[in-house]
């Protein structure tokens, strides 16, 4: 099934991790927050007395909250809205682009996606409208194509245009996908009886669409369904590993979880089973580890199948920058590749260490942010 983009038109709250309460929660210094994300491109979107602001990670802010609603920044720029129209600042505040479109999506390869009285357009940077508000619905570019439709959600035909506009696809097929590793996965049918494909950049069918569904490639593997199973084929539509799992994920780190009559286990990109299935749940390997599910407990296991972390956690998340994110009775906490337990659990939520050594955590209905010593980030005068 074709993964959707989601319209800026909302605050996207990413909430990853599960997890309460803090020694230190009651000094008054402490920046506490209605809403808050990770930190993208150094700064964080936070919600303070019902406005969207944006801060940095030394705890001052860069935009004063001040905007009804506001996307983290991208490629420099982050979507903000005032009096239910939507337009675009920089990282000092500064109004771009102004507060004109009905809805936006953020920047990619230089260009935004905005609509106009229901119509979907690009502009660049500058504000420049580089295509009119034309098409019914149109998403972000990628691999410099962009997907499109001439028609609503349940009649109209997708295709691709470039970055001047022009046809690269014309309007042909019941769904498209964006580009990825060069290649886009088309659909001829509805979602009951159709088949999928794939197209290269030119819009020639390179695949014939045969499958039931397919997905996006990547690391020039992607995974498709045929009669029910799932399997991979590489970019000349050869079945590496032929339609035999209920389920698999996308490779990650050279290995894919799959799933079989119940159970879950790895393969490698020759469809071997690296480690057989025996697990109730798992996800993908992430800085040599995995976790897993055994009765109703999650641990970790590295790419031998050797089990480094016993299950003993209700929920995990995965390691990055060598922490992970676990929960236990309730709360959340961070463990190292060891399992040592670095800070305890006591939060309600978190969303996982960004590259900037934060962490949001939720107590309550509140949010504020840790260092990777559990130490809560502070005003600054």
């Amino acid at each position: 099934m074709f993964l959707r983009f989601l319209c800026l038109g909302f605050v996207v709250v990413l909430l990853f991790s599960l997890v309460g309460c803090h020694s230190d929660t009651q000094d008054s210094d402490i920046l506490w927050f209605e809403e808050a994300t990770s930190f993208l491109e150094e700064v964080a979107l936070v919600k303070v007395a019902d406005r969207y602001g944006y801060l940095a990670a030394d705890g001052k802010y860069v935009v004063e909250p001040r905007f009804e609603d506001a996307s983290p920044f991208a490629e420099g720029l982050a979507a903000v809205k005032v009096k239910n129209r939507w337009g675009f600042i920089d990282k000092t505040g500064e109004i771009v682009i102004k507060l004109k479109y009905d809805r936006v999506f953020s920047f990619t390869q230089d260009l935004a996606c905005i609509n106009v009285d229901g119509k979907w357009g690009f502009i660049d940077k500058t504000g420049r409208t580089i295509i009119q508000p034309q098409f019914d619905n149109a998403f972000p570019f990628s691999e410099n194509l962009a997907p499109i439709t001439v028609g609503d959600w349940q009649t109209g035909k997708w295709g691709f245009i470039d970055k001047a506009g022009k046809y690269v696809v014309q309007p042909q097929y019941d769904d498209a996908a964006p580009f990825s590793d060069g290649l886009a996965c088309v659909r001829l049918g509805d979602w009951q009886t159709g088949k999928s494909g794939y197209i290269d950049t030119r819009g020639k069918i390179v695949i014939q669409p045969q499958f039931e569904f397919g997905f996006a490639f990547a690391a020039g593997f992607a995974k498709i369904r045929s009669q029910g199973k799932y399997g991979f084929i590489k970019k000349d539509g050869e079945m590496i590993i032929p339609p035999q799992f209920d389920s698999t994920g996308a490779f990650e780190e050279g290995y894919a979880s799959i799933e079989k009559n119940g159970k879950s286990g790895f393969i490698d990109k020759t469809g071997v089973l690296i480690i057989h299935p025996q697990f109730d749940e798992v996800s993908s390997f992430q800085e040599g580890l995995a976790s897993v599910k055994l009765k109703g407990k999650w641990g970790f296991v590295d790419t031998s199948g050797k089990m480094i972390i016993e299950p003993q956690f209700d929920w995990v998340g995965g390691f990055r920058h060598g922490i992970a994110h676990v929960k236990s009775e309730g709360k959340c906490g961070f463990i190292d590749t060891d399992g040592r337990m670095l800070i305890q659990p006591q939060f309600d939520e978190v969303l996982g260490f960004s590259d900037v050594g934060l962490s949001a955590v939720k107590i309550g209905d509140k949010w504020a942010y840790i260092d990777r010593d559990g130490k809560f980030l502070k005003r600054v005068e």
